[in-house]
């Protein structure tokens, strides 16, 4: 059994502030794009986006408070993978509370982490309760202050 730190499982390389994108489709591909460069066994851009859609029809990616989780599974063998975005003028991602989202966390899972999968997304639900939390990573003005922002949190999961 191996324990992570959130910080554990995001990579500088996967971060990006800001984005360049201003609507749902274009940030989900330069998430996409970042994940596919930093980890080409995932099939590559257009398999997680395919991904995403098929996910997404089962509900909403946004969680609210400004921040969404598009999330999908693999079946590639892949670590568990990470992508973060920042949007601090926020955009519509149709989110149950009807705010902007301005952070955009992308995870592209395979389907052999179900327990890391459902302890991260915990970790990233609680991380992101915090408007403190929240307001670190929108002020961050490049990927390693993100990743400095995120470390600051010292929750830690169980891989079983």
């Amino acid at each position: 059994m191996k324990t992570y730190r959130l910080a554990d499982l995001v990579n500088e390389r996967r971060i990006k502030t800001p984005l360049a994108a201003a609507d749902k489709e274009g940030i989900l591909r330069e998430l996409a794009d970042l994940t596919a460069t930093d980890q080409p066994a995932t099939g590559g851009t257009d398999d997680i986006l395919a991904a995403l859609e098929r996910r997404e029809r089962q509900g909403p990616m946004s969680v609210g408070g400004g921040v969404a989780f598009p999330h999908a599974r693999v079946e590639k063998e892949i670590d568990l993978s990470i992508s973060v975005g920042i949007l601090p003028q926020g955009c519509d991602f149709k989110a149950p509370d009807g705010r902007p989202i301005q952070i955009v966390v992308l995870l592209v899972i395979p389907k052999k982490h179900s327990n890391l999968y459902v302890r991260t997304l915990a970790a990233l639900l609680n991380f992101f309760s915090s408007d403190e939390r929240k307001s670190a990573l929108l002020s961050a003005a490049s990927p390693a202050e993100v990743l400095r922002a995120i470390a600051q949190d010292e929750q830690t999961m169980k891989d079983e």
